[in-house]
């Protein structure tokens, strides 16, 4: 979907390792940043939700869409992109 020139998907956000999903039913829609750092960027009501703290982390810094710079901790999981069908992981 694009939205005011901003692409957005539906996906569904994983922890493999330890059996999570977010949302728990359907899918939730994510802004797609081209120009973004990393893979993935989750509020951390999201990263909880998926017990990402409970797997080893490393720490560093973001810059979101906005320009604003966040420190971060990030770890792996999966992203199933809805519509493609496609499952990619990554640092979260």
């Amino acid at each position: 979907m694009i939205l005011d020139s901003n692409i957005f998907l539906r996906v569904v956000l994983e922890n493999p390792l330890l059996g999570e999903r977010y949302p728990r039913e359907g899918d939730v829609l994510v802004l797609v940043d081209t120009g973004y750092e990393g893979f993935m960027a989750v509020p951390e009501d999201v990263f909880k939700a998926l017990r990402l703290g409970e797997l080893v982390t490393e720490e560093g810094e973001i810059v979101l869409p906005n320009k604003q710079v966040v420190a971060t901790r990030a770890t792996y999981a999966a992203v199933e992109v809805v519509e493609a069908g496609v499952v990619v992981e990554g640092l979260f």
